[in-house]
Formats: C-alpha cells, sequence, structure tokens
C-alpha cells in the first residue's frame, strides 16, 4: 500500500505477508487512512498513523479489567 501511495518501492517486506505465513495466525485489516485498532487477550496493535486514539481506547479497557 505505501509502495503504490509514492510511487516506488519503499518497504523491503510487508509484515501482513510474512504474519499471514504462519500457522494459526489471526490478521485483520480495514480500511486505508482510517482508524483501526484491534485487542486480543492482552495484546492490542493498531494499523496506522490515524489509529492511535483508537489504541489507547484498547489500553484503557485493558487496564480497567
Amino acid at each position: 500500500m505505501a509502495d503504490a501511495h509514492v510511487g516506488r518501492k519503499i518497504q523491503p517486506f510487508r509484515i501482513e505477508d510474512e504474519a499471514r505465513k504462519l500457522d494459526d495466525t489471526k490478521f485483520v485489516t480495514h480500511g486505508a487512512f482510517t482508524s483501526f485498532a484491534v485487542r486480543d487477550s492482552n495484546l492490542g496493535s493498531d494499523q496506522q498513523q490515524f489509529s492511535g486514539a483508537a489504541a489507547a481506547d484498547l489500553v484503557v479497557q485493558a487496564l480497567g479489567r
């Protein structure tokens, strides 16, 4: 996605491609340039720079348990 956005190769590999090679990996994505974060037990992750607030909300939720 980033390579296409800037019109040249800037990423040596994509973490999504590598993660999908692993057995039992759950890799979830959402639309480009939108806020998106997920939580699975104690692991939380956001997708891109627009997702900081969503990821922070997941951390607050996790600490509230």
